[in-house]
């Protein structure tokens, strides 16, 4: 060994030529296990073209009819996945192939625009028809899922359905048009085996919950055991705070939704003069959140929407004649509030007092016209 060692390191020289021969050994020996990884990996996935061919057979559609495809390989929940987006026959899909066995793990369909029917002539579809649908075009029945969220909504200016539903194993979520019934969009995501066991446990909650037919919410959807308020119930409750009646508003949105882990209602709606955005509580119909603003163009002299309420006048009412008008408002005085701000401001032109102040842990925003007074936009948030 000794002799070895005065081989190989006996002179500075020696030592010189001996270390740098270690170092090319040692790097060929790490490049070939790179290497030998790299190649390992790769015999694990299943190609770009066979990934894009999963992808087409799933959705049902010919190669030959795919007019743009765009594939990129990625990583998602430390699996390596081919991200495939093309566009067929009027529609636009978005896949998630697993790289190692091919599996679809999430896919997207859209309706292209040109596709779709806008007419809003009115309403011939219920919720309940829309949940069908869906539940028929995912090949279920209602017995086998659990709703989520599930509403009326705006795409586009034209009036959907939102419907979410699980199964034990995916995750659905549709887009229905509420006067043909077509779907505009939809897409399933396979859950993993933590989300599995978290639905099956929340089903199993649900299922073996006691019936109350005297509670209001009975009837509401199974994610929201907990709901004390129905949808209907919000929107009363909504029309009431407005000062107006139900018949007077044409809402726009009404749709159940989570804020902060809350269930709540998100209901919005519009009158001849203004228009309303209101958050909900569902465990106690409180407001959590409301705002209102007068509609663009709507005249208070003519009562219609071809003149405008807000003509600049060049002539405005004095900062704390606004103040008073917007405490007012809120059902207060200016004395009760305190003023986080308060100032003269442009808005589409017109001049305005933008106001700011809270009461206890409620926070208020209004709008005032500083020409005439009147109040643009009111916002109130608990």
């Amino acid at each position: 060994m000794k002799k070895i060692i005065n081989t190989l390191f006996g002179t500075p020289k020696k030592t010189a030529v001996s270390l740098i021969s270690a170092v090319i050994i040692i790097s060929a020996l790490g490049t070939a296990t790179v290497c030998a990884a790299h190649t390992s990996a790769n015999s694990t996935v299943i190609g770009e073209d066979v990934a894009k061919s999963l992808a087409y057979a799933d959705a049902g559609v010919e190669a030959a009819d795919v007019i743009y495809v765009k594939t990129e390989f990625d990583y998602d929940k430390g699996s390596q996945i081919y991200e495939i987006d093309f566009t067929a026959n009027g529609k636009e899909y978005e896949y998630d192939i697993k790289a190692d066995d091919g599996s679809v793990i999430k896919k997207t369909v859209e309706l292209l625009p040109s596709e779709r029917n806008v007419s809003n002539s009115g309403d011939s579809v219920t919720l309940e028809d829309a949940k069908e649908i869906a539940l028929t075009d995912a090949g279920l029945t209602a017995e086998e899922v659990t709703f989520g969220k599930t509403g009326l909504d705006r795409d586009n200016h034209t009036a959907v359905y939102d419907v979410e539903f699980y199964s034990a194993e995916a995750k659905y979520e549709y887009e229905i048009s509420t006067s043909s019934g077509t779907i505009y969009e939809k897409s399933k995501e396979i859950l993993t085996q933590a989300q599995q066991t978290q639905q099956s446990q929340q089903s199993g909650q649900q299922t073996a919950a006691p019936q109350d037919t005297q509670s209001p919410s009975a009837s509401t959807n199974a994610s929201t055991a907990s709901a004390a308020v129905t949808l209907e119930q919000a929107k009363e409750i909504a029309v009431a705070d407005a000062g107006i009646s139900t018949s007077d508003a044409t809402f726009t949105k009404t749709k159940q939704d989570r804020d902060n882990g809350v269930t709540v209602y998100d209901i919005e709606f519009y009158t001849d003069t203004n228009e309303y955005e209101y958050e909900i509580s569902a465990s106690d119909g409180s407001v959590r959140e409301k705002s209102i603003e007068a509609r663009k163009g709507y005249s208070k002299s003519t009562g219609s929407t071809g003149g405008s309420q807000s003509a600049d006048t060049g002539t405005y009412i004095s900062l704390d004649e606004a103040k008073q008008i917007a405490a007012k408002k809120a059902g207060l005085s200016v004395s009760q509030v305190t003023f986080k701000k308060a100032k003269l401001d442009r808005d589409d032109g017109i001049t305005v007092y933008e106001i700011e102040f809270y009461s206890g842990r409620t926070e208020y925003e209004v709008t005032v016209n500083a020409s005439n007074g009147n109040i643009i936009e009111f916002e109130i948030d608990d």
